[in-house]
């Protein structure tokens, strides 16, 4: 499991770097100081986060797609076609916004590869460990982190077209509620 993991490692940032390979160290080593050794648990921990959340996006935006098929093909919102096209609005807003989380969590999980790749690198130069051009590394992680921002500004985007669409959605619903003599029982009880 470890051999896999460090192996995979390796191999993103010989990928990463255009074929500069930097060589991981083990935070486990004793021979490291304990400060090299925590900013490298550190790093490592922030792949498996970014990871996580990845796969939390993931999960989500799947979710959001099952819900979305179940409501729109239940029978519940009745023959208006307005609170319809209201609802499909919503959802399509509610999937935009978790394809930017899944953006963002990629993103992240990218950052936290090529952070940990220039960690590495610094703590071997530091001790001499290993000798590693920087610059490149450090301008990936500039990059990155660029392409992160740029994420997590349309992710912002994204939770502001749903909160708008969101309140067209319960305006369309509280009018129609107004006129039905049924009232809100058609959304609140299911089928």
């Amino acid at each position: 499991m470890k051999w896999c993991r460090r192996c995979t490692l390796l191999l993103v940032f010989v990928v990463a770097c255009g074929g500069q390979v930097v060589k991981p160290l083990d935070p486990r080593d004793t021979t490291l100081p304990m400060e090299s050794r925590r900013l490298l648990s550190d790093v490592e921990d922030g792949i498996l986060v970014a990871r996580a959340q990845l796969d939390g996006a993931r999960r989500r935006l799947e979710q959001t797609r099952q819900t979305r098929d179940e409501l729109l093909a239940s029978e519940r919102w009745g023959r208006d076609v307005g609170l319809r096209k209201g609802l499909d609005q919503l959802f399509d807003a509610r999937l935009s916004m978790g394809e930017s989380h899944v953006d963002v969590a990629k993103w992240g999980l990218r950052y936290a590869e090529v952070k940990y790749q220039l960690v590495t690198a610094e703590r071997a130069m530091l001790h001499d460990l290993g000798r590693y051009d920087l610059q490149p590394l450090r301008a990936e992680v500039d990059g990155v982190r660029d392409r992160l921002d740029e994420a997590q500004g349309e992710l912002q985007r994204m939770q502001d077209r749903l909160a708008a669409t969101t309140r067209s959605f319960w305006q369309q619903y509280a009018t129609l509620a107004g006129r039905s003599r049924a009232g809100t029982q058609p959304f609140w009880v299911g089928p």
